[in-house]
């Protein structure tokens, strides 16, 4: 592993392939994709957030992409929510397709079903309807917690998943939102990403035409 820790690997593969290497994290990559080809052109500044095996997020102000320093602004995967137990955990640990899947396990299904019938989630609603109301609760803080730091426009949600759960899922978000004390708050608005299940390897491969053309 420490090999790996010490490898620009970026420049590995520039030397191997003779091409320019991009390296980025997938979330940022998802919201790339979603900026280039989905609802990024109806909006100037928006927050993204996209639910895969854990939960990530982009930014975008003044309609670019906002990368950061370390190639993690607005991750928002290690974001503190309340653990239910009056203290907290990482929004990472409370809001995946990983705890969907634990439900899934727990429940006595296969959870590689949520792969191999990625259209059609419908017959595990017993545990895909508590899941949706868990997750929009935590969503719903990070949301809140976001526009209080950052006026955008709009937080999209988007992830691995068919469209009709992830519209339940913005709707449930939505109104957990009424649940919050957003005094102070001009407006909140989320909507829906509209890239889905292959907005990461979709905004990986859009790398280096958004670093030529759309950096700002």
């Amino acid at each position: 592993m420490q090999r790996w820790q010490d490898l620009d690997i970026a420049a590995a593969v520039s030397e191997t392939t003779g091409l320019d290497a991009f390296i980025e994290n997938d979330a940022t990559s998802a919201c790339i994709s979603e900026l280039l080809l989905g609802r990024g052109t109806e909006f100037t500044d928006f927050a993204y957030i996209f639910l895969g095996a854990f939960v990530g997020g982009g930014l975008v102000l003044n309609g670019n992409v906002v990368s950061g320093r370390a190639l993690n602004a607005a991750a928002i995967g290690p974001m503190p929510v309340p653990d239910g137990s009056g203290g907290t955990t990482q929004l990472l640990s409370v809001s995946s397709l990983f705890t969907l899947e634990t439900a899934l396990r727990h429940a006595g299904h296969d959870p590689n079903a949520l792969r191999t019938e990625p259209d059609d989630w419908s017959r595990f609603e017993a545990v895909l309807g508590p899941w949706i109301e868990d997750t929009g609760y935590y969503l719903a803080i990070a949301c809140a917690s976001i526009l209080s730091v950052v006026d955008v426009e709009v937080v999209m949600i988007d992830g691995a998943m068919p469209p009709d759960v992830r519209q339940r899922l913005k709707d449930c978000t939505l109104r957990r939102l009424g649940d919050l004390d957003l005094t102070g708050f001009d407006h909140i608005r989320v909507e829906e990403g509209s890239v889905g299940r292959q907005a990461r390897s979709v905004g990986a491969a859009l790398l280096p035409i958004h670093s030529k053309y759309f950096l700002a």
